[in-house]
């Protein structure tokens, strides 16, 4: 007897302190401060703006796909109640872009947490 169990894994947390985040866009880095991108494809993300500005963001560094007003989050779950097998998902090796919009943040940073399936 064969039961499919899928377990949700989680990767390390990615942020972008304050300083970083500008008018153009800035791609989002792990904690040694080294740009990263989704090491598998992502069922469901979160991004929080700990920042004191709205902030803009992008997968492709160049149009705007999400406004995160300053202090609040995003939670994208791109496949519930699907099977692992589905594949509706953002790829492996998707970045994330952030930019300010129209007021540069003085404080705080943006953190992107990335929740993806595993059978193991």
């Amino acid at each position: 007897m064969s039961i499919l169990q899928i377990k949700a894994r989680y990767e390390p947390l990615k942020r972008l302190g304050f300083a970083a985040i500008g008018a153009g866009y800035s791609g989002i880095l792990d904690w040694a401060g080294a740009p990263v991108s989704a090491d598998h494809p992502i069922r469901i993300y979160t991004i929080l703006n700990r920042t004191d500005a709205d902030l803009l963001c992008s997968f492709d560094g160049i149009n705007p796909f999400i406004l995160i007003p300053n202090g609040q989050s995003y939670t994208e779950d791109l496949c519930s109640n699907q099977a692992m097998a589905s594949g509706f998902s953002l790829p492996e090796g998707t970045r994330l872009y952030v930019a300010h919009n129209g007021v540069a943040p003085t404080s705080g940073a943006v953190y992107w947490t990335i929740c993806y399936s595993s059978s193991y």
